[in-house]
């Protein structure tokens, strides 16, 4: 996902100014949700089998997520996928996103800022942590947020309501 990028409007900007930004950078700016919607009907040619992502009872944080958080694209996706249950939870997602942009060698990525291969035996990650050979050495305030309830909530969503239709 080398060609997609997303920000969140804070208190402070308003979600022009964030979108200002990515069009500087980016061909297409949408809203989380509308880019989710596009590329689920892309995906299944079948709007009608999309179920909302928001639901009842949603808190308004999830609600805060789909609506002001922006994704940039360069090019339209054209992907076709599947969707299935979420099978990890959200820190294995972001360990294995990590664990991957290190072994790939091409260098610091913004997920992976603030962090570095281990060098040391004392020196093997946060305890708790999925993987081991990578360690935290300052906040990364961007991976933090995927940390959050509405973030966690995303991840879990199926994208239709009838499971035998994934």
């Amino acid at each position: 996902m080398d060609n997609v990028h997303s920000t969140s409007a804070s208190e402070n900007s308003t979600p022009e100014s964030a979108v200002g930004i990515l069009d500087k950078y980016y061909s297409t700016v949408k809203p989380l949700r509308q880019y989710l919607d596009d590329v689920f009907k892309l995906s299944s040619g079948n709007v009608s089998r999309l179920v909302n992502l928001s639901r009842n009872g949603d808190k308004d944080v999830f609600l805060d997520l789909l609506t002001t958080c922006y994704v940039g694209v360069k090019q339209t996706p054209r992907l076709s996928l599947r969707v299935y249950p979420a099978a990890l939870e959200m820190h294995e997602v972001i360990d294995q996103a990590q664990s991957r942009v290190f072994r790939s060698k091409r260098g610091q990525n913004v997920i992976t800022s603030g962090y570095r291969l281990a060098q040391h035996s004392d020196d093997m990650g946060k305890a708790g942590m999925a993987r081991s050979g990578i360690t935290n050495f300052f906040v990364n305030t961007i991976i933090n947020v995927f940390y959050g309830i509405e973030w966690r909530t995303l991840l879990q969503r199926r994208r239709c309501d009838d499971p035998s239709a994934l």
